[in-house]
């Protein structure tokens, strides 16, 4: 089961070129997706991903305790992307036909995240600080990782299905 598909023809395929800017605009168009993104509630970084929890808390609001358990993660995304064996004409090509994402998420970082973190009320740094420490050693109890295992499976065996019949 899967897909028989190497890197390259991943890059080669360009319904994957670009992809999230012509899924939230529709078309190859940078500014509308910049335009609509910026009328999100919220645009998370995965990269600050307890920072962009705290943010969301605020802007969102309704949320009154968030945690998450740490799984599966890597201190560094070159190193992550050589471990999956990407050497460094792979990640360029990679970039290449995906300079409208780049840009996209460029803005997303620069400007929106920013944006978010000015209207902040109270100290960032020491809430981050405090949720951190909070969330060092939290776990699920077994009946959520029970439950998320049997989402992952059903989900993944659907979409996997689903990829079949393509």
């Amino acid at each position: 089961m899967g897909v028989d598909w190497g890197i390259e023809d991943f890059i080669q395929d360009e319904r994957y070129s670009n992809f999230m800017t012509i899924r939230i605009s529709g078309q190859f168009d940078l500014d509308r997706a910049k335009d609509i993104l910026g009328n999100f509630d919220f645009v998370g970084i995965v990269e600050r991903y307890e920072e962009s929890l705290l943010l969301m808390k605020s802007r969102i609001g309704g949320l009154n305790k968030i945690n998450f358990e740490k799984m599966n993660v890597r201190s560094n995304r070159k190193k992550a992307a050589r471990a999956r064996g990407f050497d460094e004409h792979t990640l360029n090509r990679i970039r290449e036909v995906n300079t409208l994402d780049t840009q996209l998420y460029d803005f997303a970082a620069a400007v929106l995240f920013e944006r978010y973190k000015c209207r902040y009320q109270g100290n960032l740094t020491e809430a981050l600080a405090e949720f951190q420490s909070n969330n060092l050693n939290f776990k699920f109890g077994w009946y959520k990782q029970l439950f998320w295992k049997m989402y992952s499976f059903l989900y993944t065996n659907n979409i996997q299905r689903i990829a079949s019949l393509s």
